[in-house]
């Protein structure tokens, strides 16, 4: 369990504060479709850094690392609780 600090629009799912990551992931996530074009963007135009604002659970940012392992990677999440769950 994760209590959330939305910084953002917020949520029109749940307007609990406190949610279970598998909740996170299931309505926060890319679909397949959309991590896929990502990942090709990242790699097909060859960027030395990338910045990501918004990291939510880190899977958007585990695509552009895998697309461009040699570029610098920076992303960046607001709501500290989960930043811990980054780590």
């Amino acid at each position: 369990m994760v209590t959330v600090t939305d910084l953002g629009a917020g949520s029109h799912l749940n307007k609990n504060r406190t949610k279970k990551v598998s909740q996170i992931a299931k309505n926060a996530l890319k679909n397949p479709a959309l991590a896929q074009l990502i990942y090709r963007l990242a790699k097909d135009n060859n960027p030395k850094s990338i910045i990501e604002l918004g990291t939510c659970l880190g899977i958007t940012t585990a695509y552009l690392s895998k697309a461009r392992p040699d570029a610098e990677v920076i992303t960046v999440e607001g709501a500290r609780k989960r930043q811990s769950c980054l780590q």
